[in-house]
């Protein structure tokens, strides 16, 4: 979501009580990043996730470039990204996929389901 979305934020007595809940049960001390994410641009974002070798869900919402791209962040570049995709049996894609920052709408990383899956990828027999 671009940050110029945003139009307020507000903290009611819900969000109060869900913050409790959260906290009693032990579940509020593993929500949030654990290391310091660049949000200036799309490319300070994935140097950043990179340099903590993480794996990330590239997602492109858009209908004309719809795509969900899962893998490892290769290179950085100035307007676009390039990815090893892996597929859903854990497999990677032998070429390189890239990515136009300009088509992406969002990124999801060090979330259990990359975590776990990338334990798991193996290159093509």
């Amino acid at each position: 979501m671009p940050i110029y979305a945003i139009k307020k934020a507000r903290i009611s007595e819900y969000e109060v009580a869900n913050l409790h809940i959260l906290k009693e049960e032990g579940i509020l001390k593993d929500l949030g990043i654990k290391y310091p994410i660049d949000l200036n641009s799309w490319q300070s974002i994935f140097e950043s996730i990179k340099a903590h070798k993480q794996f990330a869900i590239v997602e492109s919402e858009q209908a004309q470039v719809d795509s969900f791209l899962i893998g490892k962040l290769e290179k950085i570049g100035k307007k676009k990204l390039s990815l090893l995709y892996f597929d859903g049996a854990g497999i990677f894609e032998k070429d390189i996929i890239k990515k136009k920052y300009k088509d992406i709408t969002s990124v999801q990383f060090d979330d259990n389901y990359t975590n776990t899956f990338s334990k798991y990828v193996r290159f093509p027999d």
